[in-house]
């Protein structure tokens, strides 16, 4: 085997590790505070980098983001028209 392929493994597997452990690092911070604060903070956050990085996503595929911020708006209305009528939690 070529010797260019396992130091390509071998970064592919440590990048996807340090994902994982962000990951599960991100999963516990909520059990970490106890500021309502902080958790809207983080919340609001990672809405945002999903729809970001959901957006780069389009764009680098070469296709138009035209309904890009109309599907979030929807997601939004009905998130609170739930919370509202169904008592969830947005």
């Amino acid at each position: 085997m070529d010797k260019q392929f396992f130091v390509t493994n071998k970064n592919s597997i440590i990048k996807y590790g340090l994902i994982i452990l962000l990951v599960i690092i991100v999963a516990f911070i909520p059990l970490m505070t106890d500021s309502s604060y902080i958790l809207h903070l983080l919340i609001i956050t990672f809405i945002y980098m999903v729809a970001a990085v959901s957006l780069r996503t389009i764009t680098i595929s070469g296709q138009f983001p035209l309904a890009h911020g109309a599907f979030m708006g929807v997601g939004a209305y009905l998130s609170a028209m739930a919370a509202k009528w169904l008592g969830w939690p947005p």
